[in-house]
């Protein structure tokens, strides 16, 4: 009986399949020798290739079928179908343009305009009526796109799909009409159980970027109960959720095909506008396209699926609204705010939701309430989003590399900004991140082999965005010498670091007076960045601030004689959303000299400087 061939599971690499194959050869009289053949070797190498070759490829299959573990970006966007992520393909660039055509003339939606060779289209009808001479001139908005008509039978089944034959997400994300036999339906981003017996179809996007339309289904069987709670067969009811196009009906799918935000680079201030089958129409460019924005990353959707597991459009909890803001296109990064982080005492902050990011380009007010009733339409129940720019932090960095002689100076200058300017540059996670100055080392170390060492001049602190803690506080209660009765006190003490941004208040002392006339004495620990340290305190009933001191003072004695001045306490503190930024021109300053020291030392281990 021939022995069988048992492969180790130890590994799956070259190496464990090639000593598997010569331990199993080494046992059979037909392969045993003396010498080791070059062909017989060869042989056992190429086998070994095919199954380590063999072997990766199952894991990765394994690994892209999980979300967490996705690698590829097909799959990755794969595993974000699949969790009710509706991905959001590329919005069009926008561009005002001036219209002159005969009065009473009426342009419908999504007509060919053309413009310095692009293509533009109208997502609103456009009327020539104002006016009292021939004709008439009106200033619209016009989207960079190329209008595409694509007609289709229906053929009577459930959950009809259509799909489109451009891929890479140039479909617009937002510019999709479809309608059956001449009438308009609904395009839902987010499922068709709110369309129950109402005409409706889904547009959703392919892990490749193509549009699909995918309309109802009308077989959805719903048993009722009777009054008595026994199932009756006759109340059973036939539910249609979406339209199911029959046989007989014409389903005609228009859409437009845009270059997202490559779109905003296009030049068309004063030129020309055309519209296909409107001559006399006759038109001029009176600003460059913005807001054109690409699909999101498939970092995005690695970042946010598995938070979002079941949206489908629908969010509910704080982490669907952070995966809903970020898929949205032209949004780099986004953070929420709901009710009880601004100020759970105030009931006009109920069901609002402040919505703080950072976008491609700067929103004007029409782009912010675009955006935030996209937002509502994702939304389970009946939320306001509240859009709120971040607060951007102007940072200058200065530093100085010093080389090998085998370094060309200026490439490592210019290797060294690139590298800093996208360590700044804004990214998904860039908003509340703080920077530290073993950061910009690191980067600068790794950013050309040629550098030896690396002296930073600037800056002198970490670049510092979060609100920080408290102070450790400690008290003291002197039973004499003051003028605090009997009860109990709150007391808490905040920094004011460099930038002027005063800590968190989540160090609170709570010490319990047991006798008149005494003091409380606090105590707390030094802090670096600190250039001020303000005393809250007193009772529930009359808390304020106490006293401002200076850096190098670290206790107070509050001895009852001070009133606290309760305007300036806010028991909510509001968190301002802050992100780091740079420059390149102003605030980035690299230079580079052949250093002394010439020995090459292991610089890849990072470190991190004390905060």
């Amino acid at each position: 009986m021939s022995q069988q061939l048992i492969i180790s599971d130890l590994s799956a690499d070259f190496e464990q399949f090639r000593s598997d194959f010569e331990q199993y050869l080494a046992q059979r009289k037909s392969w045993k020798g003396n010498l080791t053949t070059m062909t017989g070797q060869t042989l056992i190498e190429l086998v070994a290739a095919l199954g380590a070759f063999d072997q990766t490829k199952i894991n990765r299959a394994f690994e892209d079928a999980f979300a967490e573990t996705a690698i590829s970006d097909e799959a990755i966007r794969a595993c974000a179908v699949m969790q009710g992520i509706r991905m959001t393909r590329k919005l069009p660039a926008e561009v005002t343009v001036e219209l002159t055509a005969p009065r009473g003339t009426i342009i419908p939606v999504y007509s060919q305009f053309s413009c310095a060779g692009y293509g533009l289209f109208n997502r609103d009808v456009i009327q020539f009526l104002t006016g009292d001479g021939a004709t008439s001139t009106v200033t619209c908005t016009l989207y960079q796109g190329d209008v595409r008509t694509v007609s289709v039978n229906g053929d009577g089944s459930n959950l009809q799909a259509w799909l489109s034959d451009e891929d890479s997400f140039t479909v617009s994300d937002q510019d999709v009409l479809v309608s059956i036999n001449g009438q308009s339906i609904p395009v839902s981003y987010s499922g068709l159980w709110n369309f129950r017996n109402q005409p409706a179809c889904m547009d959703l996007s392919t892990s490749d970027g193509r549009l699909l339309i995918q309309f109802g289904t009308n077989r959805m069987n719903i048993t009722r109960e009777s009054s008595d709670g026994i199932v009756d067969d006759e109340l059973v009811e036939e539910v249609t959720y979406g339209t199911v196009p029959s046989i007989n009906d014409l389903v005609t799918i228009t859409y437009a095909v845009t270059d997202g935000e490559s779109g905003n680079n296009y030049v068309m201030k004063d030129s020309k506008v055309t519209i296909d089958g409107f001559a006399e129409v006759d038109g001029t460019a009176v600003s460059n396209p913005v807001y054109g924005s690409n699909e999101k990353s498939t970092l995005t959707y690695k970042n946010n699926t598995a938070s979002s597991f079941g949206t489908y459009g629908s969010a509910v909890t704080k982490s669907q609204y952070s995966a809903i803001v970020n898929t949205y296109p032209g949004v780099i990064d986004a953070i929420t705010q709901a009710q009880r982080e601004i100020n759970p005492g105030n009931v006009q902050y109920m069901n609002v939701i402040w919505v703080t990011g950072v976008t491609n380009q700067p929103w004007d007010e029409q782009k912010k309430k675009e955006f935030c009733d996209w937002c509502q339409q994702q939304s389970m129940y009946s939320t306001r989003f509240v859009w709120v720019d971040a607060t951007k932090v102007s940072r200058k960095v200065s530093i100085r590399c010093y080389c090998y002689n085998s370094a060309v100076l200026s490439d490592v200058v210019d290797n060294v900004k690139a590298a800093i300017t996208k360590l700044f540059e804004p990214r998904p996670g860039i908003l509340m991140t703080d920077f530290y100055k073993s950061d910009i080392i690191n980067c600068a170390l790794q950013a050309d082999s040629n550098i030896s060492y690396v002296l930073l001049d600037e800056p002198q602190s970490d670049f510092i965005v979060t609100q920080p803690n408290a102070p450790i506080l400690a008290y003291e209660i002197i039973n004499s010498g003051g003028s605090l009765t009997e009860q109990q006190y709150n007391y808490c003490v905040t920094m004011v670091n460099q930038d002027n941004v005063e800590s968190l208040m989540d160090n609170w002392v709570h010490p319990i007076v047991v006798d008149a006339n005494s003091q409380v004495k606090l105590t707390w620990s030094s802090d670096v960045s600190a250039i001020k340290y303000r005393v809250y305190g007193r009772t529930t009933t009359g808390m304020g601030l106490i006293a401002e001191l200076n850096s190098d003072v670290l206790t107070y004695t509050d001895n009852g004689s001070t009133t606290p001045d309760t305007g300036k306490y806010n028991k909510y503190q509001l968190i301002n959303i802050k992100y780091n930024a740079l420059n390149v021109l102003d605030e980035l300053t690299v230079n580079a000299y052949y250093a002394e020291r010439q020995q090459r030392i292991d610089n890849s281990l990072p470190y991190r400087s004390v905060v």
